[in-house]
């Protein structure tokens, strides 16, 4: 299924709603953790937002270097469709997060596709592709779907826009590739 700007499918379902498993620490985690878990049950009603991005500030506030807070501001900028703000909340989870989160990496390739930077997009779908096909689990193979799709739109989205390019070749052959990939994957 392909994801875009207004559909409310599974992959939306995985980038807001799934939570991240703490593994960091700081002096007031307790604190912050309740703020995120307040925040996390709250965000789904679009009337609370203000709620929640308060109380996600708070928690950055108290640990700003918790990744869960910059997922859940990532998540109420996609709501608001501000992606440039969404990408820089995806990044900082992903930088906080030790780069080792496919759906962080997906978060800012997804988002820099909706700006039009599509080298961006293509270089964290990459990424996003080789941390899911680490994990190899039913959930994983969900996004690594998704990534594919993503991956093959970007060449397609890059080559129509570089079809002056010296480059349009590059990006047809592995927008083909990629798509076949999605392909395979997705008929399994």
């Amino acid at each position: 299924m392909k994801f875009n700007k207004k559909s409310t499918g599974s992959l939306f379902v995985v980038l807001f709603f799934s939570t991240v498993s703490a593994g960091w620490s700081c002096d007031h985690q307790t604190q912050a953790d309740r703020l995120i878990d307040a925040a996390d049950k709250i965000i789904g009603d679009s009337f609370s937002m203000n709620s929640a991005e308060g109380n996600y500030l708070e928690a950055g506030r108290l640990c700003p270097e918790d990744p869960r807070i910059h997922h859940g501001l990532a998540r109420i900028a996609w709501v608001h469709h501000d992606w440039a703000a969404a990408t820089g909340h995806y990044r900082k989870a992903f930088e906080f997060a030790g780069a080792s989160s496919a759906k962080f990496a997906y978060g800012i390739g997804v988002t820099c596709e909706y700006q039009g930077k599509y080298g961006e997009a293509i270089e964290f779908l990459e990424k996003a592709k080789a941390l899911v096909e680490k994990e190899k689990d039913a959930k994983s193979e969900d996004l690594l779907i998704n990534i594919l799709y993503d991956m093959a739109d970007s060449h397609l989205r890059a080559f129509v826009g570089a079809q002056q390019a010296a480059d349009a070749d590059y990006h047809y052959d592995r927008a083909r590739k990629v798509f076949g990939e999605y392909l395979s994957k997705n008929q399994k």
